[in-house]
């Protein structure tokens, strides 16, 4: 309508200036262009704000992230916000730049690889909805969404299986076990146990099977863990309502083992010493907690209130070497919360964003960028309360928690080891 106005007046007065037909041919002609020319210029805005409705707000680049990457932003608050240096994050982006390029429904100054990064860290660090995103970064919703699925698809394609891999040869399990030293088992190599990542899918999925033990939905995560707290293996996605016991059964490193991975590594045994000098050789072992089934290569504490003696002794030196898995679940929490509350998502992507934490935990590991402690607030796994043991049912318990092929001799051989006054502790006390 506005453009309509301004030439109606435009045409009256050109037609007050008329004096013969030559100046009305003239008019004709110059009606046309300008007619022509206001209607592209009209085209054009309606276009440029279609766009801008769809793809980006009024904002400049990356909104409030552009600040943070700033010269004026210390080295402290860049890490509260991304849980990483300066340093780190321009080694990880560089990394990652070949899958974080924009896609063709994004514009490209807006979309950036710095921003795509930014946004995923800024999300799995401080687990913020997209709304919170949009207000306090200036980043809108169904851009911070785009962005989160493809940084979290470049974590896993790039970093996958460099950052997160089973040791698959003799030489690698005896470096495990030198790492596992000063936890204080003999001849130990990685712990396992699970952890529970409440969630709130939009998948039409049975509820009731997502419910756990600790009273609320949650996934599963099952991980095996070396001696300074980094992820081996791990499977994720089980309903919460799943026993650990058949989680472990699904994952690929378990199986190996059980076909005989570290029983089969003869050079690796190390010898229990008994006074009078007696001896006895075991293998390489995983420690796990009493919802595991026990084997001759897999420790599980003695279970019972009447425990006493060699047994408790066991317990308490088994346990305390055990709890690195559980500081590398509660440190992986600490720096990456959004795996500490539910968020709406589906289950693919819930699978998708634990995945891409772990990954990112042992990459910080690998670039010894500090944990801080103040992070541990309010993390369940870094609490000095014993955590629960989810245990089956009688009968399931029967079936699949029964010692195999020798495995409670071993034990024994353990407890009575720990007691025989020739074993010399090796954990170093006063960290995590």
């Amino acid at each position: 309508m506005g453009v309509g106005r301004y030439v109606s007046a435009w045409v009256r007065q050109e037609l007050l200036l008329v004096r013969n037909a030559e100046d009305i041919s003239t008019v004709h002609k110059t009606m046309q262009m300008t007619m022509i020319g206001m209607v592209a210029y009209a085209s054009q805005e309606q276009q440029n704000r279609l766009c801008k409705d769809v793809w980006k707000l009024d904002r400049d680049g990356c909104g409030s992230f552009q600040y943070l990457f700033s010269e004026k932003v210390s080295d402290a608050r860049f890490k509260r916000v991304f849980r990483m240096t300066k340093g780190t994050f321009e080694r990880l982006l560089l990394r990652l730049s070949p899958r974080l390029q924009p896609s063709r429904y994004a514009r490209k100054d807006h979309l950036t690889p710095t921003c795509i990064l930014a946004i995923v860290l800024v999300r799995l660090a401080h687990g913020n909805t997209w709304d919170m995103l949009e207000y306090k970064y200036g980043v809108g919703r169904s851009t911070a969404i785009k962005a989160f699925r493809v940084g979290v698809d470049a974590i896993i394609q790039l970093l996958g299986e460099q950052m997160v891999r089973a040791p698959e040869t003799e030489e690698e399990v005896a470096r495990l076990i030198k790492i596992m030293q000063h936890r204080g088992f003999p001849n130990a190599c990685m712990a396992v146990d699970g952890s529970f990542i409440p969630v709130d899918l939009s998948d039409p999925v049975d509820y009731q099977s997502y419910w756990c033990f600790k009273g609320f939905y949650a996934v599963t995560c099952m991980a095996f863990v070396d001696g300074n707290g980094k992820f081996l293996a791990i499977h994720v996605g089980c309903p919460g309502g799943c026993s650990d016991a058949a989680v472990i059964d699904r994952m690929e490193l378990f199986q190996r083992l059980r076909a005989g991975f570290l029983t089969d590594m003869y050079r690796l045994y190390a010898k229990l010493r008994y006074p009078l000098g007696m001896d006895y050789s075991v293998s390489p072992q995983v420690l796990g907690d009493a919802a595991f089934t026990l084997y001759p290569w897999f420790q599980a504490p003695f279970e019972g209130t009447s425990i006493h003696g060699p047994e408790r002794t066991y317990n308490y030196t088994m346990s305390s070497a055990r709890m690195i898995v559980e500081h590398a679940f509660g440190r992986l929490k600490g720096r990456f919360r959004m795996l500490l509350t539910a968020h709406r998502t589906s289950r693919s992507m819930a699978t998708k964003s634990i995945y891409a934490s772990v990954i990112l935990h042992n990459f910080l590991l690998e670039e010894n960028d500090a944990y801080r402690q103040q992070w541990s607030e309010g993390v369940p796994e870094l609490e000095e309360e014993p955590r629960a043991i989810h245990l089956l049912h009688d009968d399931e318990r029967d079936a699949l928690l029964q010692p195999q092929g020798g495995a409670t001799v071993v034990r024994d051989k353990f407890a009575e080891y720990f007691t025989s006054g020739m074993y010399e502790p090796r954990r170093q006390h006063g960290g995590r």
